[in-house]
């Protein structure tokens, strides 16, 4: 019988000791009929002469400059197509692999031809048996969303059945070339952020299913590439991309959606000062330019200057005198 083919992409962008293992635990993925890729964002940590050298079976594909997550991966997906593949496993850099990880995706895909996306069952790198997504949901009143079975430790009974889900974090999502073909890639105005939950949204409203395989396993060291929890980059992206997300997607709701995406952002700001964030002015700026640059048409990779903008570290003390770090304050989805 011949077995389904699969382009596994890894996007990476200066994350050289990442992907390097990451592509390691690749060798030993046990699917017979996978080729692998990594699409480089321009990187300029010698990534490509490291990959290249250490793996010279992988295919390599260089586009030059920072295209962001939604682009990136479309390069990947492209080549895919153009070589006849049947499905895609888009790959974060920052993972690990069990070696059944394909194949258990491939089985279910292969047992039901409506399903579109498929993830597996993601645990923490730094805590391998906690789980860190089995699964996303979605609350299509209120936006919000989140990883189900976040935090849970895996004693091999919970999240322990393939199961019909909102969406599937862009970790790790097997994705079938046909179904894209008729919705499209991901949608390069988000950039990073959101934009898997946009194209699985779409993928649903097309009557196709998304599922979450428990068999299939990986771990994630989780935001690498935010440099941590809830960067002034998250935030922009984050609160930006949630209202072209509603703005895309519920046409009919736009405007109640609206409001509530601008009461999460304040709230969250808020959350970020009461915790005693140390950046939390920097944060709450990018919060505001996502939202104005939102109603402003930009798109894309946002603006240098915005990321890279400093606040005087006297009315950092002045606004943050006797505080402590904040702790992680779980919010929304990230890679």
């Amino acid at each position: 019988m011949n077995l389904p083919s699969v382009h596994i992409v890894v996007l990476n962008w200066n994350g050289k000791p990442d992907t390097l293992e990451c592509l390691t635990s690749l060798q030993s993925v046990s699917y017979p009929n996978r080729k692998i890729v990594v699409v480089d964002n321009g990187s300029t940590d010698g990534s490509e002469e490291a990959i290249k050298a250490a793996f010279p079976d992988v295919t390599f594909i260089q586009t030059g400059e920072n295209l962001g997550y939604a682009e990136g991966n479309n390069v990947g997906i492209h080549h895919a197509m153009e070589c006849g593949a049947d499905f895609v496993f888009v790959l974060n850099n920052d993972t690990t692999t069990d070696t059944n990880v394909v194949t258990a995706l491939v089985a279910q895909a292969e047992k039901n031809a409506n399903a579109a996306v498929l993830g597996p069952k993601i645990y923490f790198y730094e805590r391998p048996d906690i789980i860190n997504s089995a699964g996303g949901h979605l609350d299509y009143e209120t936006l919000v969303r989140g990883h189900i079975g976040y935090g849970v430790r895996d004693d091999g009974t919970v999240y322990a059945s393939v199961a019909a889900v909102e969406w599937i974090t862009g970790c790790a999502m097997l994705l079938r070339l046909s179904v894209l073909r008729e919705v499209g890639f991901f949608d390069r105005d988000f950039f990073l952020i959101c934009e898997e939950l946009d194209l699985c949204t779409r993928i649903r409203k097309r009557g196709f299913e998304i599922l979450f395989v428990p068999e299939a396993k990986l771990w994630h060291k989780v935001s690498a590439a935010f440099d941590g929890n809830f960067s002034a980059v998250y935030c922009y992206y984050f609160f930006r991309n949630s209202l072209l997300y509603v703005w895309k997607n519920f046409p009919d709701r736009r405007f109640v959606l609206y409001r509530k995406v601008f009461s999460d952002s304040r709230e969250f700001y808020h959350r970020l000062k009461r915790s005693g964030d140390a950046d939390y002015r920097r944060k709450g700026f990018c919060i505001l330019m996502g939202v104005i640059h939102f109603f402003t048409g930009v798109r894309g990779k946002a603006p240098e200057w915005v990321l890279k903008i400093k606040f005087s570290r006297e009315a950092i003390c002045r606004g943050n005198r006797g505080s402590r770090e904040h702790r992680s304050i779980p919010v929304g989805d990230k890679h």
